[in-house]
């Protein structure tokens, strides 16, 4: 059951430039970042600042499953032939507390990837190995989605891409980290060095 409203950014502009911070790697809602036959889409820029800009879904009502999916096209972003990583989706608990991460990550030989973090009750990320979308510059846009479900040693983190290619983390112990908001964007864990552009659109969440 589909739980939150979409996010379409052509009607959400206000809203998810207002939820950006003002001095960070920007973020702007697009044509050229529309994706899948959307109207526009989150358009989000590296330049050398390294403060987080990106939007943030509240209407998840301490969720104890939750699955989030969003295109994602990393385009020209590149961190100059560093292994590196930027969060794009952030699923939080109490306090903002990141309990399940959607990292992109670039490999020194130039492959974009995606990977999930996610966090126990020891307060641990437990990772998953990550999926590969394409090189620099030449990765089709994909769907990814996160499916989230806490429980005291029966919980589970999965991340899924295009074409159904899926990594899962089993046995979690995070009975306590329900879900109750979500960040999307340039979220944390960006790097200086980083330049170009990411293009992320049609954000839609369930339980």
């Amino acid at each position: 059951m589909k739980r939150s409203i979409q996010l379409v950014l052509g009607v959400a502009a206000a809203l998810a430039l207002c939820a950006g911070t003002a001095n960070a790697a920007s973020i702007a809602v697009t044509a050229d970042a529309a994706l899948n036959g959307s109207n526009f889409g989150l358009e989000v820029t590296f330049d050398g600042l390294t403060a987080p800009a990106y939007v943030r879904d509240n209407t998840p009502d301490k969720e104890d499953t939750f699955t989030a999916s969003f295109d994602f096209d990393p385009n020209t972003w590149d961190n100059g032939g560093v292994r590196e990583s930027v969060v794009i989706l952030s699923l939080n608990s109490m306090a903002g507390e990141a309990v399940g991460r959607v990292y992109a990550l670039q490999q020194s030989s130039g492959k974009q990837r995606v990977r999930i973090y996610c966090r126990e009750e020891s307060g641990i990320f437990r990772k998953g190995m990550p999926l590969t979308l394409g090189p620099i510059g030449g990765v089709p846009v994909r769907t990814v989605s996160i499916t989230y479900a806490t429980g005291a040693g029966t919980g589970s983190c999965s991340i899924t891409r295009t074409s159904g290619a899926t990594i899962t983390l089993t046995n979690l112990d995070n009975a306590s980290k329900d879900i109750r908001s979500a960040r999307f964007g340039a979220v944390v864990s960006i790097n200086p060095i980083s330049t170009g552009i990411m293009y992320m659109d049609n954000y839609a969440s369930f339980r």
